[in-house]
């Protein structure tokens, strides 16, 4: 996969300089969103994390929320992309502290099913489950995910694991409605950059992206990303160079740049950055929302 990224970047450089920013900009935005993703569920358990490296956080301690990016795929994340799915609830049920030894270490809870998921250790070792998978080692299945909690239920009993540092408490219908509601943030650019793609490199460019989608890690070369907070909110993340800071640079990046939004998803959400990292599977449009000395850039990126 490595091998064709590079063979797709050395084929862009050929391309005139804005088709070039074009192909770049792509597989940045890919990487962006998967990373960020990965970047959120470690700030669960973490949330004064440093600046991460893909690279050194592979080989971190086993301690260390990992998300398993195979069992997240298998989650159908890059399935059909619906606006605004509609989801059956059930009614509001309490339910005990399971007597379980599990530890839930990081959630992403979603109105969309096919989004929300658990991350669950059991003796020391972390998986991603997805609603109604059941626990390994265990007659537990994920029957619902919260922001602080999920249900599981064994033996036609539900029971609460609440997240790794939280305290129990009854879960109120109010609260579990607000769980379910994606936060819509609007946030006007003060610059746009706009480019376009079209014809004999169109296709060359789709099997690049492809290629990125297939394994983003693999990117993690060309762009460095840390999350940023402000009074204790998460409120963007940092990007930098890797170790080809021309490649950055062309796209219109400034190192040290804050990611607000891709094509207008807010990254500070987890579950509207991985909704952004599924759209972008099949957008013909992109682009990314930047904060730059006060300001807010926006890069917009037709494919069509």
């Amino acid at each position: 996969m490595q091998d064709k990224i590079h063979q797709g970047l050395e084929l862009a450089k050929k391309l005139p300089q804005q088709k070039f920013s074009l192909a770049v900009s792509l597989l940045l935005l890919i990487y962006i969103a998967w990373l960020l993703a990965n970047i959120t569920w470690k700030l669960f358990p973490q949330p004064n994390a440093a600046a991460i490296n893909l690279r050194s956080a592979s080989t971190a301690a086993a301690n260390t929320v990992v998300a398993d990016i195979n069992r997240i795929t298998n989650l159908n994340l890059f399935g059909d992309y619906s606006a605004a799915p509609v989801v059956q609830t059930r009614p509001v049920e309490d339910a005990p502290v399971t007597t379980l030894n599990l530890k839930l270490t990081g959630v992403v809870p979603s109105s969309d099913p096919e989004l929300a998921a658990a991350i669950i250790e059991k003796s020391g070792s972390q998986d991603v489950y997805g609603l109604d998978e059941k626990i390994d080692g265990t007659r537990a299945v994920v029957r619902e995910i919260y922001p602080d909690r999920i249900i599981i239920e064994q033996s036609s009993r539900r029971e609460t694991l609440m997240l790794e540092g939280q305290e129990y408490s009854a879960l109120a219908a109010e609260s579990a409605q607000e769980n379910n509601q994606t936060v819509e943030v609007a946030v006007q650019p003060d610059t746009t950059d706009q480019a376009n793609i079209s014809g004999e490199d169109k296709e060359a460019l789709e099997n690049l992206r492809e290629d990125a989608f297939a394994d983003p890690g693999k990117l993690v070369d060309y762009i460095k990303v840390s999350p940023v907070r402000r009074q204790g909110e998460l409120v963007g993340y940092r990007l930098y160079p890797g170790k080809d800071p021309k490649l950055f640079q062309s796209v219109g990046l400034n190192a040290g740049d804050i990611a607000i939004e891709i094509n207008g998803y807010d990254l500070t959400n987890l579950s509207q950055a991985m909704q952004a990292m599924a759209q972008l599977k099949d957008a013909q449009e992109a682009s990314i929302m930047v904060e730059r000395d006060g300001s807010v850039r926006q890069i917009f990126i037709s494919l069509y």
